[in-house]
């Protein structure tokens, strides 16, 4: 299987999904998956010199792509149904921020717990300031607007995005 072609694939088809956003004014989604591609880009470059990176960009592009085309069938807008699902994606994105904080700093850490440690911690920050975003659009008006769940909501979401980092540390940690 090549990586390298699924992966470019999926950045294609993200980058056509982002110029739909645009042309539908959802500025709010395009204030998020904007920046998510350009994070998650130092992966598609280190795959050149590890497949393995081809892989996790191609799984997180996937998520990216789903979380889009769940955003286009107003999934989000359904309460309370989209609760769980709502909680994966931010387990996936605490695993995705740690394992990209892993790919970039891996070369300036001799001790893979310190590493590990750091990649959960920038996973916990970057989650705060998520919420933060999300706050913030909660309180423009339209086409801005976004609705939120309260602190619970907050809360929940940032325990999925710790043990989503925990889980990718782990790996990290114990593999060979």
């Amino acid at each position: 299987m090549n990586w390298k072609h699924i992966s470019t694939t999926l950045r294609v088809m993200y980058c056509v999904l982002l110029v739909v956003l645009t042309l539908k004014h959802y500025w709010n989604a395009l204030l998020f998956s904007v920046p998510a591609f350009f994070l998650t880009a130092p992966l598609f470059f280190q795959g050149k010199k590890n497949n393995s990176y081809y892989k996790l960009d191609a799984a997180i592009m996937m998520i990216f792509i789903l979380e889009m085309i769940l955003f286009f069938s107003n999934y989000w807008k359904q309460d309370p149904k989209y609760f769980g699902l709502d909680k994966l994606f931010h387990l996936a994105s605490g695993a995705w921020t740690a394992g990209l904080t892993v790919v970039i700093l891996h070369n300036y850490f001799n001790n893979k717990k310190v590493l590990a440690l750091i990649a959960v911690a920038f996973s916990l920050a970057l989650a705060g300031v998520w919420e933060i975003f999300e706050w913030v659009l909660s309180i423009l008006p339209p086409p801005f607007l976004i609705l939120t769940k309260g602190y619970t909501d907050t809360i929940l979401d940032l325990i999925a995005v710790a043990i989503g980092g925990c889980i990718t540390a782990l790996v990290f940690i114990f593999k060979k």
